[in-house]
């Protein structure tokens, strides 16, 4: 009896005849946003900072990924030049940013208070 009652209720479980279509229409409601131009001038400061960044630099980024901007703030780790990509970290996890699609990186200089007793 209680097979049946089981049986039962898996009848009214809901059930996805489209599979993907939910995904597809929450894709579609994303808003994209277009790649800016970076002028020259702002490319050759972009190059500059991260050539003056040491291992272990807190920075805050601003990049182009999947048609709209992201922003990231951690911890840099290295450049490689050969695959134009900067290593970065944040909560223990290893990403890579890819130079050219960076529009603003900004080294973080946090201040600290010392206080006389």
């Amino acid at each position: 009896m209680q097979n049946k009652k089981v049986d039962r209720a898996n009848q009214f479980l809901p059930f996805d005849s489209l599979k993907g279509l939910e995904a597809a229409l929450r894709e579609k409601e994303i808003v994209y946003e277009a790649r800016k131009d970076l002028s020259e001038e702002s490319m050759e400061e972009i190059s500059n900072i991260i050539n003056e960044l040491d291992s272990g630099d807190e920075i805050s980024v601003k990049y182009y990924k999947n048609r709209r901007y992201h922003d990231f703030l951690g911890n840099f780790i290295k450049v490689d030049f050969i695959r134009r990509k900067i290593k970065v970290m944040r909560n223990n996890e290893i990403s890579e940013i890819s130079i050219k699609e960076i529009s603003n990186i900004q080294k973080k200089y946090w201040q600290r208070s010392h206080k006389r007793i």
